[in-house]
């Protein structure tokens, strides 16, 4: 799977920690391939 900065994506499973939740719509901000993670834009606020 490749994915871009601007990418849409969806939440599929509730993480608590995070505060994000299954049907939540988002964007990708960033990402960081040494740490294998991405930033993305979901409801308004930064997550990883």
């Amino acid at each position: 799977m490749t994915l871009r900065v601007g990418d849409r994506i969806l939440q599929l499973k509730n993480d608590y920690n995070r505060e994000v939740f299954n049907g939540d719509l988002g964007m990708i901000t960033a990402i960081d391939v040494e740490e294998q993670e991405i930033s993305a834009q979901l409801a308004g606020r930064e997550v990883r």
